[in-house]
C-alpha cells in the first residue's frame, strides 16, 4: 500500500466509525489500505490511473443503483482526481453528503502522491 503516517492509518481506521459495516468506499489508489485498516469493501471507480481497467459512467451508476438496491450504503473518498467525475455523476444522480474529513495519501496521474486532508461523501439514500 506504499507507506502511510500514523495519523493516516488512524485516520483510515476512522473508516470503522464514520461509515456502516455493510458499506462500500470508492477511492483510488488507498483502496487497499480502506479494506486493510477501515475493515470496509472499496471499489475503484476512477479512469485516470489505471486507464485499462476502468468502469464507464453508465457502469458506476449502474453498481451504485445495484448498492442502493440492496440497502448497501456507498461513499467516495476523494483520494484523487479521478474520483471527481464518478463524484459528480452520483450527485447528479442521488445526491452526496460530506460525512468526514481524512488525511490520505492524494495520488494523481504520472506517479506520485501528496498528503491532504480530503472529504468523505456518502451517497444520499432514496
Amino acid at each position: 500500500f506504499g507507506y502511510l503516517r500514523e495519523e493516516q492509518r488512524a485516520d483510515l481506521e476512522q473508516l470503522a466509525t464514520l461509515t456502516e459495516p455493510n458499506a462500500v468506499i470508492a477511492a483510488s489508489l488507498n483502496s487497499g489500505a480502506i479494506e486493510l485498516y477501515g475493515r470496509r469493501l472499496a471499489v475503484r471507480p476512477g479512469n485516470q490511473l489505471q486507464p485499462g481497467a476502468s468502469w464507464t459512467e453508465a457502469q458506476w451508476l449502474t453498481f451504485a443503483a445495484a448498492l442502493r438496491a440492496e440497502g448497501r450504503p456507498l461513499y467516495v473518498l476523494m483520494d484523487s482526481a479521478e474520483l471527481e467525475a464518478p463524484l459528480a455523476a452520483v450527485r447528479a444522480a442521488y445526491g452526496v453528503t460530506a460525512v468526514g474529513q481524512l488525511n490520505v495519501p492524494v495520488y494523481f496521474v504520472g506517479g506520485g502522491s501528496r498528503n491532504e486532508t480530503v472529504t468523505l461523501w456518502r451517497v444520499n439514500d432514496p
